[in-house]
């Protein structure tokens, strides 16, 4: 029985350890913002949008609540919008 305990204590350290690593990691460790999307036409360049407009619409989705309606599978943008409606 004691075995058991002693497997089991060592499998919740690394398994711990593990996730703190990795959480610690994908903290400090951020996507690239783009300072600004453009395609270009006719010769031509044309903004799509910039950094600001990101950082814009990361504001109205989270006075919406889309931080508190988010899952792993990241379907808080889809629910955050329907907010104002209820």
């Amino acid at each position: 029985m004691r075995r058991l305990w002693l497997i089991f204590g060592v499998t919740m350290l690394v398994m711990f350890g593990t996730l703190l690593i990795l959480g610690g990691v994908s903290f400090r460790v951020k996507p690239p913002l783009p300072e600004r999307v453009v395609y270009e036409l006719d010769g031509g360049e044309h903004s799509i949008f910039a950094a600001e407009d990101i950082h814009a619409g990361r504001d109205v989705w989270r006075t919406l609540g889309g931080m508190e309606m988010g899952s792993v599978w990241g379907h808080g943008s889809y629910l955050a919008p329907n907010g104002l409606l209820r």
